[in-house]
């Protein structure tokens, strides 16, 4: 039998949680089925980081001094999976 690879999405953002409910939203439909959502939160100061986690989200926030500049944030979370899709909200 075909063992099935796990699906994880990363999705980087900053204040925008209604497009990310959105986002979210439609992931939870999507086929195949995504096994993992993890959010990279570029230092919001509107409650992001909160509300994802209370979805249950996976979330990092940037350590890197320039947080609207995700790309160190997002090669690091690259490295830690190895299916991705990327999402932009």
């Amino acid at each position: 039998m075909k063992r099935r690879q796990t699906i994880s999405v990363i999705i980087p953002t900053k204040n925008r949680p209604e497009s990310l409910l959105r986002v979210l939203s439609a992931l939870h439909t999507q086929i195949p089925r995504v096994d993992e959502i993890v959010v990279v939160d570029m230092q919001s100061t509107d409650g992001t980081y909160d509300i994802l986690k209370k979805l249950g989200c996976r979330v990092y926030v940037s350590p890197w001094p320039h947080p609207d500049n995700p790309r160190d944030t997002l090669n690091h979370a690259f490295e830690l999976h190895t299916q991705i899709c990327f999402g932009d909200t």
